[in-house]
């Protein structure tokens, strides 16, 4: 719709005119993180290299007055790694990405200036499965660093924690920390190497979490996907221990389905929460942990009260799955194994 005002025929032909020359020469963009925590308190930042200034020409800033658009990001490094071609790109509206190309999906978000800010909601989400455990966690897996965020939070919540990162591409640690402030510390261990291969090989400690988030750039490696895979992830997780898994699956329940399925023939208790328009969901899985709404949401209610950290846990239970709706995804969906995991 023109208003009222331009509704003159050349007058409205020149504007169209313009607004279409802006959109030919914008860029390619990618959506930003969501931005809810734009007032979380300030807290210790880590070393992290300063936003890229944006490059914006007089077509582009014409085209985002008038336009609805994607904020565009500015590329600060490229580079071929053994597994992916890895980016990081400044956002302009202060959030920093690691992408892996050619899909545009970040695989980690900061904001610099707020660096010990969860941005990213599935994050958030997963996080769910502290107050679901019914003692404090000790010993907790991540399966895939990205931008080391999930560690680097829960290492400067929990001085004690002990945490193992696995991950498969050698040049993704260095990159998580120059560019986003992950630190290996002394309660964080991480290991290159296939998170298959390390639970194939698993004799260690076991876990009271195992917090599973790999991706390449096109969706998660098949060989995390299967029942073969999962009843490693439980051998190595101690009793009352849970399983979180990020299935990213924009909007898709196919695949969603199947992984719960595949899932559900290993553990005795799955849950889902589904993340804000339904790109990612969280899919809990436990032997001993019965994932019971009520009783987890007053227990997430507890841990915000002692804890306060700069969101909520409680609410995002309101978008729990019933078990009705996931039993009806587990019955017309695939079960995922190491011959047949159509993951595409």
């Amino acid at each position: 719709m023109i208003p009222s005002g331009l509704r003159h025929p050349v007058f409205a032909v020149w504007l169209l005119a313009i607004l279409l020359c802006a959109i030919i020469a914008s860029p390619t963009t990618t959506m930003a993180a969501d931005n809810a925590n734009a007032k979380a308190e300030k807290s210790e930042k880590a070393t992290i290299p300063p936003l890229a200034p944006p490059e914006k020409g007089f077509w582009i800033a014409l085209r985002d007055f008038f336009l609805p658009h994607r904020p565009a990001r500015h590329t600060i490094l490229k580079k071929e790694t053994e597994y992916h071609t890895v980016a990081v790109e400044d956002d302009e509206l202060g959030f920093r990405h690691l992408v892996f190309l050619p899909d545009h999906g970040s695989q980690g978000v900061i904001a610099p200036s707020r660096p010990d800010v969860v941005v990213d909601n599935f994050m958030k989400y997963a996080f769910l499965a502290l107050p679901a455990l019914n003692h404090p966690p000790a010993h907790v897996l991540f399966i895939g660093l990205g931008a080391g965020i999930m560690p680097r939070f829960l290492a400067g919540k929990y001085g004690n924690l002990k945490i193992d990162v696995v991950e498969i591409d050698p040049d993704i640690p260095a990159i998580a920390q120059e560019f986003f402030g992950f630190d290996a510390k002394r309660n964080i261990h991480v290991v290159i190497q296939d998170g298959r291969v390390f639970l194939n090989k698993f004799k260690g400690k076991k876990y009271d979490i195992i917090f599973l988030d790999a991706f390449n750039a096109t969706g998660i490696p098949f060989q995390l996907t299967t029942q073969e895979f999962y009843a490693k992830v439980r051998d190595a997780l101690a009793p009352g221990g849970a399983l979180a898994a990020n299935i990213a699956n924009l909007g898709d329940p196919k695949f969603l389905g199947n992984e719960i399925k595949t899932v559900g023939t290993i553990f005795k208790h799955v849950a889902v929460v589904e993340c804000p328009q339904a790109s990612n969901d969280v899919l809990f899985a436990s032997d001993t942990l019965l994932f019971e709404p009520r009783k987890w949401k007053q227990a997430a209610g507890e841990f915000d009260a002692k804890f306060k950290w700069d969101f909520k846990l409680a609410p995002y239970l309101d978008s729990l799955f019933s078990q009705e709706k996931i039993r009806a995804l587990a019955r017309k969906s695939t079960l995922m194994t190491d011959d047949f995991a159509p993951v595409d």
